[in-house]
């Protein structure tokens, strides 16, 4: 890779290369944001596909191909190398096809070739600079959400600041390898604190399912909850993320126990309900299904199912007036 300042100077491209934008969790740095264009190709891109037009297959003329000179060679690797970089912000790079790096064949050719190559860097260095400035407003209020929850990120916004100075300075190769860097950490530290969030809040939602089906979870603090709320907030992901793991093992501990016998009391009813000449047809599913998941070990599942059967037999007004009357007895 060349690592040296592109001096691009007062030059801008004369067109710009389509490039392409996403609103969704990618895999590098998230999505960028930035308009979609469907301009045509720049003159200098013009410029080389006539030329190549012109001497495919010929050799410029002169019966053989040298292949690009270094200096050139590097630069049409720089592109390559930006391609590669740029991934994760869902722009396109202008470079030369593979066929087309061997067909200098005179010190002129290699002029107009050099010539057309900083012209795809201009061009390239414009689509990459917008998209970059795009990902870095993007971030900050990324950064701004970790921050609430007690998760400082001041190396991420020092590197923002160096990205933007690298930009104005033509340093895009520095751009580009601090983007990566930023983009990697700030998707690692994202990914934990999701895990952690959705840990609590499938833990608040397994204790409204016990509760449904009176079975007694198996801490006795009724604010567990807000309190790991409370921990997530104060920037102790790890902590409140181990917590609510454990918490949920111990109530599938417990579910385990109980439901089997909840599963078999409703499959009797059922069994009745269909010997009266009932249609209980949704009802035999969701005991199936509560069954499958326990046998599978998924006992958060199986309460699910099960929750789901309580609730269409609590809406049943034929269910509620056969309660209603086990109730005067």
């Amino acid at each position: 890779m060349c690592g040296s300042s592109l001096d691009l100077g007062a030059a801008t491209p004369s067109g710009g290369a389509r490039s392409e934008t996403e609103t969704s969790t990618s895999s590098e740095g998230g999505p960028a944001r930035g308009s979609s264009s469907a301009s045509s190709a720049p003159d200098d891109a013009k410029l080389l596909a006539d030329h190549l037009s012109r001497t495919k297959g010929t050799g410029g003329g002169s019966g053989r191909s040298r292949g690009p000179s270094p200096a050139l060679q590097s630069r049409i690797q720089r592109l390559q190398t930006w391609q590669e970089r740029s991934k994760g912000l869902r722009v396109v790079v202008p470079t030369l096809p593979t066929w087309a790096e061997g067909m200098t064949s005179t010190p002129a050719e290699e002029e107009r070739w050099e010539e057309g190559v900083r012209g795809l860097e201009r061009t390239a260095y414009k689509e990459i600079s917008t998209a970059l400035e795009a990902w870095q407003k993007e971030s900050q209020g990324r950064l701004n959400r970790l921050e609430a929850y007690g998760l400082p990120s001041p190396t991420e916004r020092r590197s923002l600041e160096e990205i933007q100075r690298a930009i104005k300075a033509g340093d895009l190769d520095r751009a580009l390898e601090l983007y990566q860097k930023v983009a990697n950490v700030v998707i690692m530290k994202e990914r934990n604190l999701d895990d952690a969030i959705d840990s609590v809040e499938a833990l608040k939602v397994l204790a409204a399912d016990m509760d449904a089906l009176g079975i007694s979870p198996p801490w006795k603090d009724g604010g567990v909850a807000p309190r790991l709320e409370s921990e997530l907030r104060a920037g102790k992901v790890s902590e409140a993320h181990r917590e609510a793991a454990a918490l949920r093992q111990s109530a599938a501990e417990a579910i385990v126990g109980t439901l089997p016998s909840k599963v078999n009391e409703a499959a009797d009813r059922v069994a009745r309900e269909k010997g009266q000449g009932q249609d209980v047809g949704t009802d035999a599913a969701l005991l199936a299904r509560a069954a499958r998941a326990l046998h599978q070990g998924r006992a958060e599942d199986a309460l699910r199912e099960m929750v789901r059967f309580q609730s269409r037999k609590t809406l049943d007004p034929f269910a509620m007036v056969e309660a209603q009357l086990k109730g005067t007895e």
